[in-house]
């Protein structure tokens, strides 16, 4: 990845036909008010009109016989049970005197779709407009199977218990609908996705609208003359919905094409509308559900296939797509095979189409939820925010409405329970979802102080620091290849990139970068309260460094002071003895302690890197030096390889202190006659110290001080000293492997 993955990037825009409706600017919350105050407004006249139609007071049920429904329940007080039907009446006509219309099974379809063909359409709305006009006009007879003649005047208008529960939970999926597609699109008014969603929303309210006013009926339905008009608003909502789902596929996340499609996707939608409308052509199989549900069903397939083509190099579109797949498809795919599958081969429904309508709504509720876990159209967390209050604020209007209709309570007390049960049950169930759907870290900043003290507690090179940073995050929100940039932080805090695929976190001062790219390896895009946490640790590590930073500047003091006084005090007195003693073996004595003198203060001043060329070189100069005073020939052998290692002060006086070490003792144990040294390295150091002479097997010694002591010094620099015999009789060698980690 490189510095080009800083730049953030801007969604495409859609010329001309969705330009009208984006200009939509105002505060999200209201327009979500907005949207369901008008669906209720336009549920009130739903509800008006269906009650004013007539009713008998009975519910009915379909025979397998050609004519005749059988009479389920009679509703005490209205006609029916006035008139003396009972359960089990088998109603085979209705008559007003004039004409009688046998009842057969396709006058109770919830759905006339159903029927599938425009014969059996047009015999249900011609029977259903001359019963409806009956009932209206005054008293009918019914004919029973048994051959007698009951006399029944209808009520004009049924009463509002006579709607069953489904009629009201479609019109609240229809409102539900609206709030979601005006409030994504509220909230980013410039992008035509969200535009086509809002459409989308629109096209299922209008299904949700227009399908209850001949749906929940006993025979008659209110204004009967509009029936193939309702009918034909029903068709045109999944028209609109439908064509406006394939755009948004068309198009997002990836544009498979640089012009507006929905034009293209409405127009077709609407030719095949006006063909059904008009009857001006039967399709085969079904001639309802092929057109409006089966094509748009097989395009939407194709078009998924392109856009997970076209979106196989991209994670971020990969993401966006795979919640959108769930969504749609597995809303429109549950519905059309429960409910449209069926009668394509005769059969019924599978499902309700309350349950069907539910199925469906779960596209628009998984576009909620995916904007605020995807932040699917470029929609902020803040999106989320909107809902919590419109639901807290709904919650105790419903909650305080119920307890005023169904348990009396008054104005006041109703209102305190109803604040009560939000409290109790809303606040906790919306703190669940909220969990769910935000998915932070899960561990605070103070719970990770442990990790970052073990990273930041040292005093650390700038590069050494970013790395350090960007392994940290690595852990943090499961990011792995975390990229660090060299480069100057631009902000002082962390930043988002590519819409949240990628997150830039700056180091402490400005000391480069870490590039951040997959939140939960690809699975999530990171967002605000990422940066917010991001920020909390990179503030922690920054202090963390600056103590560490305090802390070595005292040392360094402390460690100076040390040095000026051996320096002056013991140094100046070894080396008075140098110079002075006329004794040659306190000469020597005397040089020797003034050369470990000055080993010993390397690491209290130089803070220096040494090459291991220039280690090696002296190494060889002083063990030399040794070996042939004490009659043994040094075999010394230096990898060029390693010519490329630094070691720091202390890794260098720890290395000389060793190898001094075991040259000391296999000069007074050993006396060999042959010592080889041999260095090596690339990503590790590793000297190995051979002699040979008299030695017993390393399992055989007891440890001493001295021995104590390498090891001691080999674990310091993060290494390890081990003893091993190898070869046979002349050829038999005590080896000392040191291995230190770089």
């Amino acid at each position: 990845m490189n510095e080009a993955a800083l730049s953030s990037s801007k969604p495409d825009q859609a010329p001309g036909f969705l330009s009208a409706l984006s200009p939509l600017n105002a505060t999200p919350l209201a327009w979500v008010w907005t949207m369901v105050i008008a669906g209720l407004a336009f549920f009130v006249l739903q509800t008006t009109l269906a009650l004013r139609v007539p009713t008998l007071g009975l519910s009915l049920a379909a025979l397998d016989e050609d004519v005749g429904l059988r009479v389920v329940q009679t509703h005490a007080g209205l006609p029916a049970h006035t008139a003396g039907l009972a359960p089990g009446d088998v109603i085979v006509g209705i008559s007003d005197g004039r004409q009688t219309i046998p009842l057969r099974d396709y006058l109770i379809l919830n759905d006339p779709d159903v029927a599938g063909s425009y014969a059996l359409l047009n015999a249900f709305q011609r029977d259903i407009r001359q019963i409806t006009a009956m009932l209206s006009r005054g008293s009918v007879e019914l004919e029973l199977a048994d051959g007698g003649r009951t006399s029944v005047t209808a009520q004009p208008q049924r009463p509002l218990s006579a709607l069953p529960g489904w009629y009201w939970a479609i019109s609240l999926m229809g409102i539900v609908a609206l709030a979601i597609g005006a409030a994504l699109k509220a909230h980013t008014p410039d992008d035509h996705n969200t535009t086509l969603v809002m459409v989308a929303a629109i096209g299922f309210w209008l299904t949700a609208w227009s399908w209850p006013m001949y749906g929940p009926r006993e025979l008659a339905v209110p204004m009967a003359t509009l029936l193939p008009a309702f009918e034909a608003v029903n068709h045109l909502g999944f028209v609109i919905m439908l064509g406006a789902a394939l755009a948004l596929v068309w198009q997002y996340p990836v544009r498979l094409v640089t012009w507006s499609v929905y034009p293209v996707t409405l127009g077709f939608g609407l030719l095949i509308w006006c063909v059904i409308t008009f009857q001006l052509y039967e399709f085969p199989v079904h001639a309802f559900y092929l057109p409006l549900f089966c094509m748009p069903m097989l395009t939407g397939f194709i078009l998924a296939a392109l856009q997970w083509w076209n979106s196989r190099d991209k994670p971020l579109e990969k993401a966006s797509l795979r919640w959108l797949f769930i969504t749609i498809f597995g809303s429109t795919t549950g519905a059309f095979a429960m409910y449209v599958v069926p009668p394509l081969y005769g059969a019924e429904p599978v499902t309700a189409p309350w349950l069907s309508q539910l199925i469906l709504l779960i596209f628009f509720i998984g576009l909620a939820l995916g904007a605020a876990r995807y932040r699917l159209f470029e929609v902020e967390r803040w999106w989320l925010n909107t809902w919590i209050w419109f639901g807290m604020g709904l919650a105790i209007i419903v909650i305080d409405v119920l307890l005023i209709t169904f348990l009396q309570v008054g104005a006041t007390g109703s209102t305190v329970i109803a604040v009560l049960v939000v409290a109790w049950v809303y606040f906790p169930v919306r703190q669940r979802l909220w969990q769910l759907v935000a998915r932070n870290p899960d561990r605070s900043p103070w719970q990770i102080m442990p990790e970052i003290a073990s990273r930041f507690a040292r005093p650390l090179r700038e590069a050494e620091m970013t790395a350090e940073l960007g392994t940290l995050f690595e852990s943090i929100f499961d990011a792995p290849d975390a990229v660090v940039l060299s480069t100057a932080a631009q902000d002082d805090r962390p930043r988002l990139t590519n819409h949240g695929l990628n997150m830039v976190v700056p180091a402490p001062a400005g000391q480069g970068q870490v590039l951040l790219s997959g939140k939960n390896r690809g699975r999530r895009l990171f967002d605000t309260s990422d940066i917010d946490y991001a920020a909390t640790v990179v503030k922690l590590v920054g202090q963390l460094v600056n103590l560490a930073e305090e802390h070595e500047s005292v040392e360094r003091t402390e460690r100076e002071r040390i040095m000026r006084d051996l320096h002056d005090d013991v140094g100046a007195r070894l080396l008075s003895l140098v110079h002075g003693s006329e004794d040659p073996a306190v000469r020597a004595e005397a040089a020797d302690l003034l050369q470990t003198l000055r080993t010993s203060v390397i690491p209290l001043h130089s803070r220096q890197d040494t090459p291991l060329v220039d280690a090696s070189n002296r190494w060889h100069d002083e063990l030399a030096q040794r070996s042939t005073q004490s009659g043994a020939a040094l075999h010394w052998y230096d990898d060029h390889a390693a010519g490329s290692i630094h070691l720091n002060a202390r890794q260098y006086v720890n290395l000389t202190r060793i190898l001094r070490e075991l040259l000391t003792n296999a000069l007074k144990h050993a006396q060999p006659e042959n010592i080889w040294i041999t260095i090596t390295g690339v990503t590790d150091l590793s000297i190995l110290f051979a002699h040979n002479g008299e030695f017993t097997e390393p399992q055989q010694w007891t440890w001493s001080r001295g021995q104590y002591n390498l090891a001691t010094r080999a674990e310091e620099i993060g290494g390890r000293l081990t003893f091993s015999v190898t070869g046979e009789d002349d050829e038999r060698r005590l080896e000392a492997l040191l291995v230190v980690a770089l």
